[in-house]
């Protein structure tokens, strides 16, 4: 009987050696599986990784390439309008000085008519003035030549 529980404990003890290494060679195979899965998790990740800082970077240039053509953009609008005030601001000139010319022609034509309505009311007056030393010498002329 104590042979017999002998060979029972040291069955017992075997296939708790063999449970136990099966179990230790499932663990460690279970480990090796997740240090594998953790080693392609981590590719993948660097892989992700990588591509999303690509990503940055071609955003990034393409916000650089549209701010660059955004000023290129508005410098032409300052340009274009700058070149168009200019226009204006000539065409504006251009006109003022031909106001101005039509101004000075209208007052140098109201000058030389008031220069001939007063030549022509001395002229009048000299007329009526003569007209009546005429009468003055008729008069006199016909007194002395009447007495």
């Amino acid at each position: 009987e104590k042979q017999e529980l002998k060979t029972q404990e040291n069955n017992a003890e075997k296939r708790h050696l063999t449970e136990k290494q099966e179990l230790t060679t499932q663990l460690n195979s279970t480990e090796k599986k997740h240090l594998v899965e953790t080693q392609e998790l981590n590719k993948k990740l660097e892989q992700n990784s990588l591509e999303a800082e690509a990503i940055v970077m071609k955003l990034k240039a393409a916000l650089e390439f549209t701010i660059k053509m955004k000023d290129t953009k508005i410098e032409e609008l300052k340009d274009a309008f700058g070149k168009e005030k200019n226009e204006i601001t000539n065409i504006c000139n251009a006109e003022r000085k031909e106001k101005n010319e039509i101004i000075e022609s209208y007052n140098a034509e109201k000058k030389e008519k008031n220069d001939l309505f007063i030549s022509y009311t001395e002229i009048k007056a000299l007329h009526i003035k003569n007209r009546d030393r005429k009468k003055i010498v008729s008069f006199q002329t016909g007194r002395f030549s009447g007495s």
